[in-house]
């Protein structure tokens, strides 16, 4: 397994597209400069385009897995479900949604699929805007 530096945060955020193509190029940028000036770990961000995607995919059970994991990384999706008391087939769905989305990471070790998530907090945040108004006609109200 690669040894991969990883920011303290993940934060979770609502935006269009464009805003997350954005974050993406800015992410990766950040990571360059911080990384080449200083060794510091760039920020995390993971942009949903709705406020329905991250209530979909961090529904109550999915919070408890990735808490979990922040704990204690799992061995396999066995060992999650025997922690959480679920079933196999629910966690493994589960961690499929939480994995897509960037918030877990999976690592095949063998026969088993290692679990975790790299962050120490993640952070959701959710800004709401009257429709139809500019950032800038926010900012004059």
């Amino acid at each position: 397994m690669e040894n991969v530096e990883y920011p303290d945060t993940l934060r979770v955020e609502i935006g269009t597209t464009e805003e997350m193509f954005e974050d993406a190029i800015a992410t990766a940028e950040a990571y360059e400069q911080a990384t080449a000036e200083t060794g510091a770990d760039a920020e995390a961000v993971v942009t949903f385009a709705s406020v329905d995607q991250p209530r979909k995919v961090l529904t109550d059970r999915r919070i408890e897995l990735v808490e979990d994991l922040m704990a204690t990384p799992a061995e396999s999706i066995t060992e999650l479900a025997e922690r959480v008391d679920r079933t196999c087939s629910v966690v493994h769905e589960d961690v499929d949604v939480l994995v897509a989305a960037g918030i877990v990471e999976q690592r095949e070790d063998g026969t088993a699929t290692r679990l975790f998530v790299s962050y120490e907090s993640v952070e959701v945040g959710i800004t709401l805007r009257a429709s139809g108004r500019s950032d800038e006609e926010e900012t004059l109200a």
